[in-house]
């Protein structure tokens, strides 16, 4: 008799852990993958930073006076390569607070750009 009650209690324990997890799963938040260019003087900046923030949450938030928050941010050199923000600053955090007086556009990305870059390994023949 007990160790049908301890099967069940694992039963149900199990259950609770699998459904807990299901939805954890379902929660995470998607990241959006967004484009920004910051002027500060005479000089543009680009970088690439993903957010929770759908686009038009972003587009709200830059319009408001709060600093809006990248992370996973990469930067954009002057020659048009993508560079990884540990390149620019190994100390730092890849996340940057911007504060939106200086950005003078945002661009969506379809996804996580930094994934569309070719191998630093590939051959040549």
């Amino acid at each position: 008799m007990i160790r049908l009650q301890i099967i069940r209690v694992v039963f149900v324990v199990t259950c609770i852990l699998i459904a807990t997890n299901a939805l954890s799963e379902e929660t995470k938040p998607v990241p959006h993958w967004y484009r920004l260019e910051i002027q500060i003087g005479d000089t543009t900046y680009q970088c690439i930073g993903s957010s929770t923030l759908d686009e038009q949450e972003f587009a709200k938030q830059l319009a408001g006076m709060e600093f809006v928050v990248l992370d996973d941010v990469a930067y954009i050199d002057p020659n048009g390569k993508l560079r990884s923000w540990q390149e620019w600053d190994p100390k730092a955090l890849p996340r940057l607070y911007v504060n939106p007086q200086y950005v003078i556009l945002f661009n969506p990305m379809k996804d996580d750009p930094k994934r569309a870059q070719p191998s630093k390994t590939t051959k040549s023949n």
